[in-house]
């Protein structure tokens, strides 16, 4: 009968470099991988900032037409309230009460009635 070996290796044996000090370490590959990782960020960045950049400009378009969108209601109401307190042929001050008034970003005025 054949005697067992003594002093089997198991996974406590395995022999690594996780407890060797960074001062070991190529300074080089160090370097290498900090610029890596630096052009990694650099590339999130742009990506980010182009979205943003988009998502701006989406919303000076549909500021663009919010602005375009009030001056026509404005026309249109505008044209209907003259037509409506002043009718043709007819002059002299309206007697409908004085609505509020303010005024939009665009510099254009709006009249609320509450």
């Amino acid at each position: 009968m054949t005697t067992p070996k003594t002093g089997l290796r198991g996974v406590n044996d395995i022999r690594t470099r996780s407890g060797h000090s960074p001062a070991r370490s190529d300074p080089a590959h160090k370097t290498h991988m900090r610029l890596c990782c630096l052009e990694m960020e650099r590339a999130r960045r742009e990506e980010e900032k182009r979205q943003a950049m988009e998502r701006a400009a989406r919303c000076d378009e549909r500021l663009g037409k919010i602005d375009s969108e009030v001056q026509r209601l404005l026309a249109t109401l505008g044209a209907a309230t003259t037509a409506r307190l002043r009718p043709e042929g007819e002059t002299g001050e309206s007697n409908a009460p004085a609505a509020p008034v303010a005024q939009t970003r665009s510099g254009a005025l709006l009249r609320h009635t509450y």
